[in-house]
């Protein structure tokens, strides 16, 4: 029944859904974030926040309030949550890092994680923002196996596969 340009009339409705979808998400966070429960990150939780509207970046906690991520110029370094959410110069508007809990609201930890993100701290990768980013370097932190993983998505689909039922909630970092 669709018509050759009726197909390319869709996908402007298809983007707009997305950001749409994407804009709720963020919208639900930041009020979860404002009046909701803060947990506190276990060590080896995985850690996110937002990059404005679109993106997100992700580490491991790995206690003290201390993350380790792998940074835009490739490298793996610790930071503070601070130094965490400062991302795009410093014109990301972050105020939220995000953990990983399951069903009784407990983060969960993964001492080996932890371990293989710390055994990677001052090591350079050749960082591309789709190919090979922070989200490649906590999945492989997560697995233990370098697997193509370029979204916060994919990550909590590889976490969900690992610990069945989880959740992303606001922390108290």
């Amino acid at each position: 029944i669709w018509e050759k340009g009726d197909k390319m009339a869709f996908l402007p409705l298809l983007l707009k859904g997305a950001l749409l979808y994407k804009g709720a998400q963020w919208t639900y966070k930041t009020i979860d974030a404002f009046i909701g429960r803060h947990y506190e990150p276990a060590i080896g939780s995985i850690l996110y926040c937002n990059l404005g509207l679109a993106c997100e970046h992700t580490g491991v906690y790995i206690g003290n309030d201390r993350i380790v991520h792998l940074n835009g110029n490739g490298i793996v370094e610790i930071v503070s949550p601070k130094e965490f959410c400062n991302r795009l110069n410093g014109l990301n508007p972050v105020f939220t890092i995000f953990c990983i809990i399951d069903d009784s609201g407990r983060a969960i930890t993964d001492v080996k994680c932890a371990e293989r993100a710390l055994s990677m701290v001052g090591s350079k990768k050749k960082y591309n923002v789709v190919w090979n980013n922070c989200h490649n370097f906590t999945a492989y932190c997560v697995t233990g196996t370098d697997s193509f993983c370029n979204s916060c998505t994919e990550l909590y689909m590889i976490k969900k596969k690992k610990y069945r039922r989880i959740h992303w909630r606001p922390s108290n970092l």
